[in-house]
């Protein structure tokens, strides 16, 4: 089993925008503080992933990218499903989320 600080250190070494660790990447891209694109900095002649970004709200000067992280198993159906019976509570939630974030979770 893979320590945090391993599992991390793969995370920095990834040359995307936007990751997603155990959950769907683009939940970055649903999530309006957070940046959506390409790492930057890649030559225009190798950019794989695309170039720029979009999304991040705050504005930052500039981004590099946005790691969102979820839980291995899903305790219930993501909010966008039909059969999500709590799917207006859990987008509350977000939205609170989203205007309120906890920055002392923030990772550099």
């Amino acid at each position: 089993m893979l320590d945090e600080s391993a599992i991390d250190a793969a995370v920095a070494d990834l040359r995307y925008g936007a990751i997603g660790v155990t959950l769907w990447h683009a939940m970055s891209y649903a999530l309006a503080s957070t940046t959506w694109g390409a790492l930057p900095g890649d030559p225009i002649t190798d950019i794989p992933p695309g170039s720029g970004s979009v999304g991040y709200a705050y504005l930052f000067a500039r981004p590099q990218r946005s790691v969102v992280r979820g839980s291995f198993v899903a305790k219930s159906a993501p909010a966008w499903f039909a059969t999500n019976r709590n799917a207006g509570v859990v987008m509350r939630t977000l939205l609170a989320f989203e205007g309120n974030p906890p920055w002392a979770k923030l990772r550099s």
